[in-house]
């Protein structure tokens, strides 16, 4: 079993705030409603669902990627050895700043993790801008929309930690990858590092020869937690 080392979640904050907007909103209408001003609490109202419905689908995206980390970062930490580290929820500053959904740390090197949780079908290129999510909708109905390529947001989050390590004078190999954690996601982007199973990112974060001694990860998993924005 690995050790986890976990940071608090910005996505948290947000989704607070989010639910704190539902209830002024109906605080708002329930005040004027008490105090006979009609009209401006039929505009309370109509502003409060907009704004209810805004707010909860994005409280439900907000909910289901924190949902996706956790249910990723105790995996790794179950499943990788003893003497390995996982690092969640990290927001490292050093050059650019990178919200890092997890870090694997093995004897192997250094992993990166973008962990994304939709459902449905993603499609398109390693190196294209955008890719396709296709969704079911309700009533038999089918969603297509696009979404930022998380392959160009790995890459920027894996040059972080190389300055971070560049920066604490650490040689160790470092990659990145994308791991969609839905059981209902089929993916189909051609020659990229991007898993849909554990096994497959098992396998990945683990290939290699053994470099970082015990201490060596212990280390690393210090020196991003230094460069960590709380």
């Amino acid at each position: 079993m690995a050790k986890l080392y976990k940071s608090h979640n910005s996505n948290t904050d947000k989704r607070t705030a989010l639910l704190v907007g539902i209830f002024l909103c109906a605080l708002a209408c329930a005040a004027f409603l008490f105090f006979k001003l009609w009209m401006a609490a039929a505009v309370s109202a109509v502003a409060g669902v907009a704004a209810f419905f805004a707010f909860y689908n994005r409280i439900k995206v907000l909910q289901s990627g924190l949902d996706g980390e956790n249910k990723t970062a105790k995996m790794l930490v179950k499943r990788l050895p003893r003497g390995c580290a996982v690092c969640q929820n990290f927001t490292v500053k050093c050059g650019p700043t990178a919200e890092l959904d997890a870090i694997a740390i093995t004897p192997q090197g250094v992993s990166v993790i973008e962990v994304k949780n939709q459902a449905g079908e993603i499609t398109g290129r390693a190196d294209a801008q955008y890719w396709r999510h296709t969704r079911s909708g309700k009533r038999g109905s089918v969603i297509e929309k696009q979404m930022p390529n998380a392959l160009v947001q790995s890459s920027r989050q894996v040059q972080v930690i190389k300055n971070v390590l560049i920066k604490a004078g650490i040689n160790a190999p470092l990659k990145g990858c994308v791991y969609f954690s839905n059981s209902y996601i089929s993916v189909n982007i051609s020659g990229a590092n991007v898993f849909t199973n554990e096994g497959a990112l098992l396998a990945f974060i683990q290939k290699g020869r053994a470099v970082l001694s015990p201490q060596d990860i212990k280390q690393i998993a210090a020196e991003i937690k230094t460069h960590t924005i709380k």
